[in-house]
């Protein structure tokens, strides 16, 4: 099946936001399950997920979209990083937890052509990339086109990854820091 990717990032700003977001992709967020991993930020709502582990060992969350959605509507709360992972809600837990745990902070696959999610089961990825830009990549290309137009300086993930020279920890990172006025 396709996927559908957009990145928005440059001018400084602070991206990742989870209400508009959701605005956004028209309120698609309800209808799924998420997987919250690799997460910093989000103040209340981070906290609200870190309670919802079953004990402090584990890396990751599970909340339904409902939940999900009426806690980022009661804090504007900026996400730093995190992975929000969605599953159709007929997807357990334990079915999303047989596969490796999605990542932010240094994951390569975010520049690379063709677009991915990264949990195979997964339907919408949203992801909050060091402050510095927000990714979605969505099976829903509706949600996608949403996303565009809320955002519309937002860019389609595959053209900004053919024109960009993939970000990395590097050199080439920091040139593109600089170039987008990050540092």
């Amino acid at each position: 099946m396709e996927m559908y990717g957009r990145i928005l990032t440059g001018g400084g700003r602070f991206y990742t936001f989870l209400g508009p977001l959701f605005q956004a992709v028209g309120q698609r967020q309800k209808q799924y399950n998420w997987l919250v991993t690799d997460f910093e930020g989000g103040f209340s709502l981070e906290e609200h997920v870190r309670l919802n582990r079953r004990n402090l060992r584990e890396r990751y969350a599970w909340i339904d979209g409902g939940t999900l959605t009426g806690l980022a509507g009661q804090v504007d709360a900026q996400w730093s990083w995190g992975v929000f992972s969605g599953f159709d809600r007929s997807v357990t837990l334990e079915e999303a937890l047989e596969y490796d745990l999605p990542w932010a902070d240094g994951n390569p696959g975010f520049w690379e052509n063709p677009v991915s999610i990264q949990h195979p089961l997964a339907q919408m990825e949203i992801v909050a990339w060091d402050n510095a830009c927000t990714i979605l990549i969505s099976r829903d290309q509706e949600a996608v086109r949403g996303f565009a137009a809320a955002f519309p300086d937002s860019m389609d993930l595959e053209r900004y990854n053919e024109a960009e020279a993939a970000p990395d920890q590097s050199a080439a990172y920091e040139a593109w820091l600089r170039r987008n006025g990050e540092r």
